[in-house]
């Protein structure tokens, strides 16, 4: 009797294996399997989204559609990017962390044309300085003086305004402008549909095939010591819906490129004159646009450069209305035998747009 209840004591105090293998605490194998699936399942829910908008970016994949609109948020995706990398490494799925740091690279390598100055034109120029100016004064509204007082202190010599109301030019001329810019090419409207040239030297209006439902104003500019200056004040519609896409898009590609034949004056040709004489090319205005959409980027594969770009300040944001981000659509473009000194932006009251002032030095005549 003794030996029995011995061994009936000795098989109640037996746990099946399975039991006795698992340390005291630790959670069923099933659970472990479902937090292992949450951890890497998470990890790649992050890196997937910021690894398919790097290839959108690169390839510009999406031109013409409602992609190109929304790929402006680059840069905020970019530093996003940086934020999944150190998430993902917590997470410690290895082949997600090496997928992440891969896409920190290429968006590194995207981004860099926008911090890095360059390029610069293959021979220096040897013609005048000359400092440009654009401002968005939204409807009509900006400080009048802010922007006569910025013409005066940094010595511009070319200014495009764009949403030029009739109002408005009449107080740029009563707060002075026109002692300090006498030329110009004006196409003032009501809203955001006028557009302005205003020159310290001589300017012959150029007619032009720039589409768009906002003026255009076009010009060349007599810079003494530099060859004819064709320079084109730009304000596309933004890019929002179907249509307003679609025209963004037909501006943008209307607009004259370096290569192009020179566009014609309002007056005949001179003695020797042919319509092709060497000219430098000028976009100043507010593009809707940022370097990081396909459309833009075509322009500047013609034959132009963004001037902030070329001296590593096209990080600086020009822009941003209420809640939305800011973005850099404020640009300065150069052909590619003009150089880039410098490039400055200064805050305008009244709009939800920053003054951008470019330094730039001219081929000679």
């Amino acid at each position: 009797m003794g030996d029995t209840g011995l061994r009936d004591v000795s098989r109640r105090s037996e746990r099946p294996r399975h039991l006795a293998d698992r340390p005291a605490g630790s959670p069923p194998a099933s659970r472990r399997r479902g937090r292992e699936v949450a951890r890497i399942a998470a990890a790649w829910v992050l890196v997937v989204p910021t690894a398919a908008w790097l290839g959108v970016r690169a390839s510009g994949v999406g031109a013409g559609t409602w992609i190109e609109t929304a790929i402006v948020l680059t840069p905020f995706v970019a530093a996003g990017s940086v934020v999944v990398l150190a998430i993902v490494a917590a997470l410690r799925v290895r082949p997600a962390v090496l997928a992440a740091a891969t896409t920190c690279v290429g968006f590194g390598l995207v981004m860099a044309p926008v911090f890095a100055p360059g390029p610069h034109p293959s021979y220096p120029p040897r013609g005048p300085a000359l400092r440009v100016m654009t401002v968005n004064v939204q409807f009509g509204l900006a400080d009048v003086d802010r922007v006569v007082r910025l013409v005066e202190e940094e010595d511009v010599d070319v200014l495009g305004v764009q949403e030029l109301t009739p109002a408005f030019d009449e107080a740029l001329r009563a707060a002075g402008l026109e002692d300090l810019l006498p030329y110009g090419v004006l196409e003032p409207a009501g809203g955001a549909e006028g557009t302005g040239l205003y020159s310290r030297f001589r300017v012959r209006p150029v007619e032009d095939a720039i589409t768009g439902r906002h003026n255009s104003p076009t010009g060349l500019v007599a810079v003494p010591g530099a060859p004819p200056l064709q320079v084109a004040v730009v304000h596309p519609t933004p890019p929002v819906g179907a249509s307003g896409h679609a025209e963004w898009r037909d501006t943008l590609r209307s607009l004259p490129r370096p290569g192009d034949r020179a566009l014609g004056t309002d007056r005949p040709l001179g003695r020797g004159e042919t319509g092709d004489e060497p000219r430098a090319h000028l976009l100043i205005g507010d593009f809707n646009a940022t370097v990081d959409q396909p459309t833009l980027r075509a322009l500047l594969a013609d034959g132009y450069v963004d001037a902030a770009g070329a001296v590593g300040r096209g990080w600086v944001m020009t822009w941003r209305f209420r809640f939305t981000p800011p973005l850099a659509i404020d640009h300065v473009l150069v052909d590619e035998d003009t150089g880039v000194l410098g490039v400055a932006v200064h805050g305008v009251s009244g709009s939800d747009h920053r003054a951008v002032i470019a330094t730039l030095h001219l081929p000679a005549a």
